[in-house]
């Protein structure tokens, strides 16, 4: 189901799938300008001004710490700072006991690990940053043979990561507000994308693709984790940006609408889940049902969308889903009543968060 366009109409998928690209690609250029100045500027602080002879680590820390988007920029910078630091400790203490042969290297690794999980917690122990500095820190000392290489490794990371930092919380810290709605916005769009397939099923008359509910699952999941992720970005932002922290009560009130859309695209896979399980086990869907889900699927479109047109279509569209959820299924299917709050339950959320994305 999913691949058909591609199948059929490869002209048109290629197409969409450049300008998809090409979108992507605007929208990430102006982070990826900033990592490429940061880089040339820790390589020169390094290089020209420190007096290292070779200071790859320098540009390599900046450009790891900012990379392609404004995501946990200043996170990263410390994760990777605070892990290289670790790391070399580690390395110079495991070559003074055990020297600098495989099997030290080996220890180092696996005490680095174990003492960066013991002592790694909260943003510091996000992803894995900080694990792998701390590691790879560690046989950068032992391969080399010297603590020199570690000491200059530490100090090219304090200087990439320096630099981050001074990018992404001083200089062009990035507006908390837009990274929160556009996550929100994404999983409108994906469990609205995951409705309509649901109609598809509904009117079928074939056999059920039995791996939609899965497809569905993670399409929805991922777009769940990238706003989480926002989340995170959004807070470390205005914890930490001086320009931002006028923001922060405008983030708290985003932050706790991001549970009513975690509920709403919850509730599209159960209601998706229910609804597969009566088609196979025989019972019939009226054609509220079918209804119901396509408006529901087109308020949540309408959510998705930017401007006052998307929040009018919104309203409207939720608005008649409630009217038909009341009616939307007979006591013969099972679960009925509870399809029917879900889809009543979708209807209110999206009333009630579609003007939200615009404050």
């Amino acid at each position: 189901m999913r691949h058909t366009k591609r199948l059929h109409d490869p002209a048109a998928w290629l197409a969409a799938r450049l300008h998809a690209d090409g979108t992507r690609l605007r929208a990430a250029l102006w982070p990826i300008a900033q990592t490429s100045v940061a880089a040339s500027l820790a390589f020169y602080i390094a290089h020209s001004l420190v007096g290292h002879v070779q200071p790859f680590f320098a540009p390599i820390a900046a450009a790891v710490s900012m990379s392609a988007s404004n995501d946990m920029r200043g996170q990263r910078a410390v994760q990777l700072v605070l892990g290289a630091a670790l790391g070399i400790v580690m390395g110079i203490s495991v070559q003074a006991l055990l020297g600098t042969g495989p099997a030290a290297l080996g220890v180092a690794v696996f005490l680095a690990l174990c003492v960066a999980l013991i002592v790694g917690h909260g943003f510091i122990a996000h992803g894995l940053m900080f694990f792998n500095q701390t590691a790879a820190a560690a046989i950068l000392v032992i391969a080399l043979h010297t603590s020199a290489a570690g000491l200059d490794r530490l100090i090219d990371a304090l200087i990439g990561g320096g630099v981050a930092l001074v990018f992404s919380l001083l200089l062009f810290p990035p507006d908390p507000l837009p990274v929160i709605r556009s996550a929100v916005r994404s999983v409108f769009a994906v469990s609205s994308h995951e409705l309509r397939q649901l109609k598809e099923i509904m009117t079928c008359r074939g056999p059920i693709d039995s791996g939609w509910l899965i497809a569905a699952s993670e399409q929805i999941g991922r777009a769940l984790a990238a706003l989480d992720q926002a989340r995170a970005t959004a807070r470390e932002i205005v914890r930490l940006a001086p320009r931002r922290r006028s923001s922060k009560a405008a983030v708290a009130r985003a932050d706790q609408l991001a549970v009513d859309v975690a509920a709403v695209a919850s509730a599209v896979l159960t209601l998706g889940s229910l609804t597969v399980a009566a088609i196979a086990a025989g019972e019939h869907l009226p054609a509220d049902l079918e209804e119901s889900v396509r408006e529901l699927a087109e308020a949540l479109t309408a959510a998705a969308e930017s401007g006052g047109a998307g929040e009018a279509k919104a309203a409207a569209a939720a608005t008649r889903a409630v009217r038909s959820a009341e009616r939307v299924l007979p006591a013969s299917v099972a679960h009925a009543p509870v399809i029917a709050s879900l889809v009543s339950r979708c209807g209110r959320l999206v009333l009630h968060t579609a003007p939200t994305h615009q404050a």
